[in-house]
């Protein structure tokens, strides 16, 4: 009987000592925070975890959509390259074409051949080539651009003449008056860059100096380079046979060729220096521009009262007035007398000049 009721007390007490562990027991509540800590954690973890996946696979995609447009711009350029080919395949094929067309009717009329095979030429083709010609072109920019008597252009699709300038009557008149030198005599070439002149007198047999701001470009064993300001030249005195001045002491002191500008008498100081440098009686072969006297911002026109002035030092010899008449020839129009026709004319002309050194100026 006693065994019987404790079994009854033990059932109806464990449901009352459970509710009094759980609710009062303080190492239950430990246990159930550490519970309620771990559920928290493996929750996070839970969202880490989804955000990296989440991550990966934009990661993922990205990659794909990249493989994809490499692959079009792949495409894109195998299309590009293959289009190429075939367009200069074309291209050669036409040229090639038009080589032998060329050629066949140039058998039977060589100039109506290469005036029509010019004519595929565009205005811009024609303005490219006239600027790769010009004193502004590819080969001024390397030093290796000359001023030509003749130049030849470009329009209506050939090739045309474009200007003849003064030099079409300088540089004969240059070589005209060094006939009287004897051979191997010394001469100072003055400007010398954009000229064939050197060369020329040097190939002649003469012993040359060629004097500019910038170094000349052609060689010879005749032929000494100077690039140096005239006035900071330092050179024995008394030393050429002749001196020429193909129209250049004009542009002296005035900036147009990267020398300090504003100096109105650096023309005459010029030539009093290159009188100290001649031998007495020494050559003096002189061109310039020639009409009513003016200053522009690249070069000096000069008169006769002006060209008296530039001169002083030199006993003139001849002096010739040219000028660009009708038909665009040019042709000498006489001496001093001369002068006045000039002065009248819209462009100028150029004087010729032969002079000595007087062996007594100052």
């Amino acid at each position: 009987m006693e065994r019987i009721v404790r079994r009854i007390l033990r059932a109806v007490l464990l449901p009352i000592r459970l509710i009094i562990v759980k609710y009062f027991d303080p190492r239950f509540g430990m246990l159930k925070e550490q519970i309620d800590k771990a559920r928290g954690e493996g929750q996070d973890r839970l969202h880490a975890l989804q955000s990296v996946q989440e991550q990966a696979q934009g990661f993922q995609e990205g990659a794909e959509r990249s493989r994809r447009s490499s692959e079009d711009h792949f495409f894109a350029l195998q299309r590009f390259v293959s289009e190429s080919f075939v367009f200069v395949g074309k291209q050669l094929r036409d040229i090639s074409d038009n080589q032998k067309e060329f050629a066949v009717r140039s058998m039977y009329d060589p100039m109506q051949g290469v005036f029509d095979k010019l004519e595929f030429l565009t205005p811009e083709h024609m303005k490219f080539l006239n600027y790769a010609e010009s004193h502004l072109g590819y080969k001024a920019q390397a030093g290796m651009w000359f001023n030509w008597p003749i130049s030849v252009g470009y329009d209506s699709g050939r090739a045309v003449v474009g200007n003849v300038n003064e030099r079409i009557i300088e540089v004969p008149y240059v070589f005209a008056a060094c006939q009287q030198l004897s051979q191997g005599s010394s001469i100072l070439d003055v400007g010398c860059t954009e000229s064939t002149v050197s060369l020329s007198l040097a190939s002649l047999g003469y012993q040359v100096t060629g004097l500019d701001l910038r170094p000349y470009p052609l060689k010879h064993d005749n032929l000494v380079s100077v690039a140096l300001p005239l006035e900071e030249w330092d050179v024995p005195q008394r030393n050429f046979d002749a001196v020429v001045c193909l129209s250049s002491v004009e542009h002296f002191g005035l900036g147009a060729y990267g020398e300090s500008g504003g100096e109105s008498e650096a023309d005459r100081n010029a030539m009093h220096r290159l009188h100290t440098l001649t031998k007495p009686g020494g050559l003096l072969v002189f061109t310039a521009p020639f009409g009513v006297r003016e200053t522009t911002d690249s070069q000096r026109i000069y008169d006769l009262e002006a060209l008296n002035e530039l001169l002083v030092d030199w006993q003139i010899q001849s002096l010739r007035l040219a000028a660009k008449v009708d038909g665009g020839q040019w042709q000498i129009l006489g001496g001093p007398e001369a002068a006045d026709d000039i002065y009248k004319m819209d462009d100028p002309g150029v004087v010729l000049v032969t002079a000595h050194a007087k062996p007594d100026a100052s």
